[in-house]
């Protein structure tokens, strides 16, 4: 699968499966984000789900914490260094203040596999409001912190490159997404 292609897809998987953790109402590619373009930014808002029936949704008016979020997606196409994820990382970390969001999933995606100690780095990444992911398209596979983080578990399940490329494409949804109210 190819970078454009993944990034098509797991937009609308996160549009529609990503439901379950954040109600996701905009949509933007191309973003610069502190000098670093985001070939793909969503945000969105975990109070703002609008599924289930109606007690449930009553029940998680109650419960659900009014929690701003976003996903970034960044391409990378030559080698990725620690000190890369590091300008990144500080990168999205203003956007997510500017933004007031609390949580994000930040995803490095390339075509080339990533060195160990890029894996490791990000295995080791403990902040629990930002789930950094490696997607390594030309093998498949995505690499993160720990299951056990509700954040990197719920990440895993919508940014895998198997899962995505699984996903069927409606292309009349693309485009910016118009905030609901």
């Amino acid at each position: 699968m190819k970078l454009e292609e993944y990034l098509t897809k797991v937009e609308e998987r996160i549009k529609s499966k990503g439901r379950i953790v954040s109600e996701w109402v905009k949509s933007e590619r191309n973003v610069e984000v502190e000098g670093i373009t985001a070939a793909l930014v969503m945000q969105g808002n975990m109070k703002q789900l609008k599924k289930g029936l109606i007690l449930s949704r009553l029940s998680a008016a109650m419960t659900v914490p009014d929690w701003n979020t976003a996903a970034l997606f960044f391409l990378r196409k030559g080698e990725t260094r620690v000190s890369d994820i590091q300008k990144i990382i500080r990168a999205t970390r203003i956007f997510m203040a500017r933004n007031d969001i609390t949580w994000a999933w930040l995803c490095l995606v390339s075509e080339r596999e990533f060195s160990s100690k890029v894996k490791d780095f990000v295995r080791g990444y403990l902040k629990r409001e930002l789930g950094v992911f490696l997607v390594d398209l030309g093998r498949n596979e995505i690499y993160s912190r720990s299951l056990n983080d509700p954040v990197a578990r719920n990440g895993f399940k919508l940014l895998d490159p198997l899962k995505v490329e699984k996903e069927k494409v409606d292309g009349s949804k693309r485009g910016v997404l118009k905030i609901r109210r």
